[in-house]
C-alpha cells in the first residue's frame, strides 16, 4: 500500500476516535464549569446573605459590648428596652437568612432565636411569647445589674449568630 495512503488513512481513523472522544470530555468540562459558576454564585448569595444578617445587630452588639450607640438605634438605658425596638429589623434579617440554612441549622437557630428573646425560658403563652419579648432582661437587669443583663444578651446573639 502506498505510503500516502496509510497516512490519509491514518488521518481519517484519528479523526474518527478523536473527534468524539473530544467531544464528550469538552462537554463534561463545560458542565463542570456551569456547576462551579452555580456553586460560587451560591456561595456568594449565601456570603451575602451571612453579611446581612450580622450587620443586622450590630447596632446591638456595640451597645451591648463597648456601650456605644450608633445612629439608628433605641435610647433607652435598659437592656430589654434597647433591644424591643430592633426586633423587627433581626427578625427581617433572620427571615431572609433562613433559606440558606438547612433544617437543623434553621431549627437551632430559631431555638437560639428564642433564647434571645426570652432569656430566662419561653412563655407558654403564645400571646406572651410575642408580646413579651425581652422583658426578661429587665428582671435580670433588676436583680444582677446592667452589665450581667448586656453580657447575657450578647452571649445569646453570639448564639443566634454562631448556629449558621
Amino acid at each position: 500500500m502506498d505510503p500516502s495512503i496509510n497516512t490519509v488513512l491514518g488521518a481519517i481513523l484519528g479523526v474518527c476516535l478523536a473527534g468524539p472522544i473530544t467531544f464528550h470530555y469538552s462537554k463534561r468540562l463545560i458542565h463542570q464549569s456551569h456547576k462551579n459558576m452555580i456553586e460560587a454564585f451560591k456561595r456568594q448569595d449565601f456570603n451575602k446573605a451571612a453579611a446581612q444578617f450580622r450587620n443586622a445587630f450590630l447596632g446591638e452588639i456595640l451597645y451591648l459590648r463597648y456601650n456605644v450607640r450608633i445612629k439608628g438605634t433605641a435610647t433607652s438605658n435598659r437592656v430589654g428596652g434597647f433591644l424591643r425596638p430592633a426586633i423587627f429589623k433581626h427578625m427581617e434579617a433572620l427571615t431572609r437568612f433562613e433559606p440558606f440554612l438547612s433544617i437543623g441549622e434553621r431549627q437551632r437557630m430559631y431555638r437560639a432565636w428564642d433564647e434571645y428573646r426570652h432569656p430566662e425560658g419561653t412563655p407558654q403563652d403564645e400571646d406572651k411569647e410575642r408580646d413579651f419579648s425581652f422583658v426578661g432582661y429587665m428582671s435580670i437587669e433588676d436583680t444582677k445589674g446592667t452589665e450581667e443583663a448586656k453580657k447575657i444578651a450578647l452571649q445569646k446573639i453570639v448564639t443566634v449568630h454562631g448556629v449558621n
